[in-house]
């Protein structure tokens, strides 16, 4: 069984620096949480190119070197990269190192040249003779997609329910690679070399024979026909193969085309949900600053505060001293009047003399408090009243509690627009692999035209293989038959004896194979059948869905509670029954090792993501599931898995190009 234990990055794709998951020795889930454009995928494609050194982003391999190389460090002046990958298999400890370094002499790289790239195995801490078959023995590229894999390469394994399709027929084939089985058809073809190899030496032996040479003669005849069938036959399936293989890339083509459409789509809404964010930053700038242009009196209006309270306690005194002094003249003028006039005009009423006596004495009196403000203290008071005019407009009028949720809405928003434009670039960048986009319509148009003429091909292709094989057919049956003559020959030949028992033999032991192929098929099918729907009936919620049935290209079908197939089943449960025959290959597989996946439950219910968190540790011993963060529920997912979680860490992104991976 093949563990990761840890994987060290070091200045490679978003990962700034060196930083290193531990995924220890034990068996369990490790939990990878990130959001979209944090890096999940690159760390998936990090044991990809680890293991095989080819990185692959979506559907295609980067060959551009500078493009893997973290931005934050090339700013900084570093340009190498690498990763290690260590790894524990039947008891040994593995250390693999992949690293591309700067050549000698090149200060700042700009082109694949620049580069020379060093790969190291340590096998418990010994550098092993032949790296490169010890790195094939631990996981063969072609059953990879079984232990690596994404939501989106799940979606190919609908093709196994097809006839003859391109996607499936190469998945039928990894498949097969997995579960052994080309151990078995290599034997089998090498038995039907020694096979044929003896028929020449029974010719011959034949044609020296006076009984038999005229069977030997027409065998020759036969045998030159059938093989040059044989090579049309090879001619006609490496043509086939390689329309297939055409059919892929068109079809793929074709899917990119569709896939750019809506990266092209993403990039316009995110432009415009970028324009509208960038219009809300200026406008509440534009508040914030409005609000702040006297954020000065702000800063000294605590002191300005005290300083005018003062004034005003001053102030107040004074013209109360002098409102006071005027009310009380006002007074005196009026008792003035009285006295001088001998009648009271409020009350209009004559004054008697002995009242106007009264009042002159009144008015001889000291003013005593009803004195008026002395000079100084007039002058005092107008500069107080100056002095009070300028400290009121000195008095802030800005609102806090309002500019600090401007300040919030602000931040919120930067960091929002931040973001946007790290997946706008990250957009941009897929687009732009694809070359130039403008008349993506007519190169849709004209990949559709020569996939139509690849299918026509192939089709051309299937009809003559197949009957060069009923030719081939034809030229053994007749072969059979002159072979069986010279036995019934019954010749005293010692070597044409020899040479028909060494055919007999042989022949057999090559039937034998196909036979041993046959039924090891059979029992792979049905092993896989059983063990998938095992985990099927784990995770699916249907409990009408009873059971999955397996065809010769390992496609599972639905079957009902009633018997009867279901002929169209949802996306999401092509997501379960993919996952199942995962889970089940892997416990029929002569090669075992861990299962990483990456957002593998998009559009699957929360329910069957529940399902399928608690099943993770019946499809492998080691499971490593990257997942964005709405995409399962975290509380869930511990209590699911329970003391099968062993690790959780968090993707956690700083900018643009640097994120971290902090162990939760």
């Amino acid at each position: 069984m093949l563990k990761f234990t840890s994987m060290t990055v070091s200045n490679f794709g978003p990962y700034e620096g060196e930083q290193t998951i531990d995924f220890g020795d034990g068996d369990g889930v490790t939990l990878i949480w990130g959001d979209n454009g944090h890096g999940k995928t690159t760390l998936l494609n990090l044991f990809r190119y680890a293991l095989f050194g080819r990185f692959q982003y979506r559907h295609e391999t980067v060959d551009d070197i500078l493009k893997l190389v973290n931005r934050e460090g090339m700013k900084a002046g570093k340009y190498d990269f690498k990763v290690v990958l260590k790894m524990l298999l039947d008891g040994k400890r593995y250390e693999l190192t992949r690293q591309y370094s700067v050549r000698s002499g090149v200060t700042v790289p700009s082109r694949n040249d620049d580069y020379v790239q060093d790969v190291f195995l340590k096998v418990d801490g010994h550098f092993p003779p032949n790296k490169e078959h010890e790195l094939a023995m631990i996981m063969p590229e072609e059953v990879s997609r079984f232990f690596l894999f994404d939501g989106e390469l799940l979606q190919e394994y609908e093709e196994l329910v097809k006839d003859e399709t391109s996607v499936g027929e190469r998945i039928k084939k990894s498949i097969e690679s997995i579960l052994g089985v080309p151990i078995l058809t290599n034997a089998a073809n090498d038995t039907l070399f020694v096979l044929n190899e003896y028929r020449k030496e029974q010719t011959k032996a034949a044609q020296a024979n006076k009984q038999t040479e005229k069977y030997a003669a027409q065998i020759e005849s036969e045998t030159a026909k059938k093989e040059e069938q044989i090579k049309e036959l090879a001619r006609l399936q490496k043509a086939y193969e390689e329309e297939q293989d055409l059919r892929a890339k068109l079809e793929d083509k074709g899917k990119q085309n569709e896939h750019l459409r809506t990266l092209i789509q993403n990039k316009e809404h995110l432009e415009s949900d970028i324009a509208a964010k960038e219009a809300l930053r200026d406008g509440l700038l534009q508040s914030i600053v409005s609000e702040t242009k006297d954020v000065w009196k702000y800063v000294i209006g605590k002191q300005t505060s005290r300083i005018l309270s003062q004034v005003r306690d001053e102030l107040s005194a004074l013209q109360k001293k002098h409102n006071t002094h005027e009310s009380a003249a006002r007074l005196i003028a009026y008792i003035q009047h009285i006295v001088e006039t001998h009648h009271c005009e409020c009350c209009d009423q004559d004054v008697d003399e002995a009242h106007v006596v009264a009042l002159k004495k009144r008015l001889d009196e000291e003013p005593g408090e009803f004195v008026g403000l002395s000079p100084e203290e007039s002058e005092r008071m107008k500069a107080l009243q100056m002095q009070q005019v300028s400290l009121e407009s000195m008095q802030s009028s800005v609102d806090v509690q309002v500019l600090k949720v401007y300040e919030g809405q602000l931040a919120d928003l930067l960091v929002q627009i931040d973001d946007a434009n790290g997946q706008l670039k990250d957009l941009r960048d897929d687009i732009s692999r694809y070359g130039n986009v403008r008349d993506l319509t007519a190169a849709a148009k004209e990949n559709a035209q020569n996939l139509a003429k690849c299918y026509a091909k192939i089709e051309n292709l299937k009809e003559g293989i197949q009957a060069t094989k009923d030719k081939i057919r034809e030229a053994d049956t007749a072969l059979a038959g002159l072979e069986e003559r010279v036995r019934k020959a019954g010749t005293s030949d010692a070597d044409l004896n020899l040479a028909v028992k060494k055919v007999e033999i042989c022949a057999a032991l090559h039937q034998l194979f196909n036979d041993g192929i046959a039924a090891y098929r059979d029992k792979l099918k049905a092993d896989v059948e059983n063990d998938a729907t095992e985990l099927f009936r784990n995770i699916s919620s249907d409990p009408d869905y009873t059971a999955l049935k397996i065809n010769d290209n390992y496609g599972l079908s639905i079957q009902h509670r009633s018997g009867e197939m279901i002929p169209f089943r949802s996306a999401g449960f092509e997501h379960i029954v993919a996952l199942s025959l995962i889970g089940a290959l892997h416990k029929n597989a002569p090669l075992s090792g861990p299962i990483i996946m990456d957002s593998p439950f998009g559009r699957l219910d929360p329910t069957h993501k529940k399902n399928i968190t608690k099943a993770l540790p019946l499809m492998s011993d080691q499971i490593i599931l990257l997942a964005y963060t709405d995409e399962i529920d975290g509380q869930t997912a511990r209590q699911v898995l329970e003391s099968t979680l062993k690790k959780e860490y968090r993707l956690k992104k700083y900018g643009s190009f640097h994120t971290e991976i902090e162990l939760q």
